[in-house]
């Protein structure tokens, strides 16, 4: 899921754990989330092709697997 709340886009996984930069995801494969310029949550794919922003079905799909902020 994602909202967008005071100006800031919120993101969650399938189990309702919000998620924030650093954080690391299992989707296909682990990921660590990055904060696009737009202010989106996305994934590196590699260096070429930049941040690909997560959409809504892509949250329904993914678990946190650990978390930069109870680190």
């Amino acid at each position: 899921m994602i909202t967008f709340e005071n100006g800031t886009y919120r993101y969650f996984d399938r189990n309702g754990t919000e998620l924030h930069e650093g954080d690391i995801v299992l989707w296909t494969a682990w990921y660590k989330l990055y904060r696009a310029e737009d202010g989106k949550l996305g994934i590196k794919i590699d260096e070429d092709r930049g941040i690909y922003t997560l959409c809504e079905s892509d949250t329904d799909n993914l678990v946190l697997e650990f978390s930069v902020s109870n680190a």
